[in-house]
């Protein structure tokens, strides 16, 4: 799971692993949030869940080991198939079908 996390969200991160959690919030797709999906929150409410769950400092960047915390706090309970497709529905690649899904 920590692998396809750091696959699915390197795009987010810098050459070294940090994440800006600005950027990484404003291409999430929180409709694909665990907790939006069983209906536990709302797409704002899992904003702010994740902003405050992956920037614990309060320093507005995190590293790609965090956000693959974040995932395995968030989707602990998902079969492992489920898991692989919140995680890349979440925060799918960049790209035109991207753009014009929103």
């Amino acid at each position: 799971r920590d692998v396809l996390v750091r696959r699915v969200f390197a795009p987010a991160a810098d050459g070294v692993g940090a994440v800006d959690v600005a950027a990484l919030l404003d291409n999430f797709d929180f409709r694909a949030h665990p907790r939006c999906v069983d209906g536990t929150l709302g797409e704002e409410e899992c904003r702010e869940d994740a902003r405050v769950g992956l920037d614990l400092d309060g320093r507005g960047v995190v590293w790609l080991g965090d956000v693959s915390d974040y995932w395995a706090f968030i989707a602990a309970e998902l079969p492992d198939d489920d898991f692989e497709l919140a995680v890349t529905a979440a925060f799918p690649p960049p790209g035109p079908a991207r753009a014009s899904s929103r």
